[in-house]
């Protein structure tokens, strides 16, 4: 009986685990950005949910780095939820915390120089159903993630 247990016990936690992919979410593209303050901006993103169930987003930190030193970290103000089987544009309360405001300034003169050296990392928290799953963001270049989901505002800085 107890060997009946323990392996029910394993398969519900490998068919929890299972519900909550990285694959099954696809951010499309940055539709909007509204920057009012540093403690209140909302990026507006096309999001992609191919999971049966609807995804709430609990946390997301993002550190900023400028040449391999924290410049700014940019945290999820409040949960979000992503509608299951949709494609949806998907308000996202950040906020923004600058630890090196020279670096914003110098940043914010010359951002043409300054993209090519800033780089992000961090960690999201999601859930859906019962599962609760952490994922690392790995170190990528601003630049790279600009050129897939927001080419225009590349351009523009270029």
């Amino acid at each position: 009986m107890r060997k009946l247990l323990f392996s029910l016990l394993i398969l519900s936690a490998a068919v929890m685990q299972s519900c909550l992919r990285a694959e099954d979410v696809t951010v499309l593209s940055v539709t909007g950005l509204d920057f009012k303050k540093m403690s209140n901006t909302t990026l507006m993103l096309s999001v992609e949910n191919n999971s049966a169930r609807n995804i709430k987003v609990k946390e997301l930190k993002v550190n900023v780095m400028i040449q391999g030193r924290n410049f700014a970290e940019i945290m999820l103000k409040e949960s979000l939820v992503i509608p299951k089987k949709s494609v949806s544009e998907i308000p996202v309360p950040l906020a923004v915390k600058v630890s090196d405001p020279l670096a914003a300034m110098a940043l914010g003169l010359d951002p043409k120089s300054a993209l090519p050296k800033l780089t992000v990392t961090g960690h999201l928290k999601a859930k859906a159903g019962m599962a609760s799953k952490n994922f690392r963001i790995p170190e990528t270049p601003v630049q790279e993630i600009m050129a897939k989901f927001a080419p225009d505002a590349l351009n523009k800085i270029k």
